[in-house]
């Protein structure tokens, strides 16, 4: 199955320290989220238990709190 790539998020580069302040931690978050920082998130395979799913279903929350 082939993934479309998301686009990237360019470095936050404003003449103003307060919007930078602002947009820079916003793009850390959102890439975190997205798995270009702190890595991809690996797919289940088809035959996961449930204590696999339920692992998996906690490595996501735990990246959504953090």
């Amino acid at each position: 199955m082939s993934r479309l790539r998301k686009p990237a998020i360019p470095a936050v580069v404003v003449p103003d320290r307060r919007l930078s302040t602002l947009l820079g931690p916003m793009k850390q978050n959102i890439e975190m989220l997205t798995g270009v920082r702190g890595g991809k998130l690996e797919y289940l395979s088809d035959t996961a238990t449930v204590d696999e799913a339920v692992a998996k279903i906690n490595e996501i929350i735990d990246r959504l709190n953090n």
